[in-house]
């Protein structure tokens, strides 16, 4: 398990992602109140982890970066290159705890930050 660490962009990213990413995040619960389940996490982790290394990384991890980064631009833009090479060295600078280049489960929890133990 990594210890806790301040990994803390100014983006709030959750409510950043596209649509189809965050209704795996997310589940409703009492009164209309939304909560992550660990459940709904390892399907959004699993939906970017696709050689299911435990980890998002290489290419994996420039997908669910440039989903965060196209979310927060206008319709008719995307992220250009010199963007999401600036926002990935962010994310991994502060993020990246165990220095190895991707991001693991523990980590985007971290980033996200969400309260769910990884087993």
């Amino acid at each position: 398990m990594l210890a806790r660490t301040a990994c803390v962009l100014s983006v709030p990213v959750v409510q950043r992602l596209p649509s189809q990413t965050r209704r795996y995040l997310y589940c409703r619960q009492g009164s209309g109140s939304k909560a992550m389940t660990h459940a709904n996490f390892n399907k959004i982790f699993e939906h970017y982890d696709k050689d299911k290394s435990g980890a998002i990384t290489g290419e994996e991890l420039n997908v669910f970066l440039k989903d965060i980064l196209n979310s927060v631009k206008d319709e008719d833009k995307q992220a250009t290159a010199d963007e999401l090479d600036t926002f990935k060295k962010t994310v991994l600078k502060n993020c990246d705890v165990s220095k190895d280049g991707g991001l693991q489960k523990e980590e985007i929890a971290l980033w996200l930050g969400l309260s769910i133990h990884i087993y």
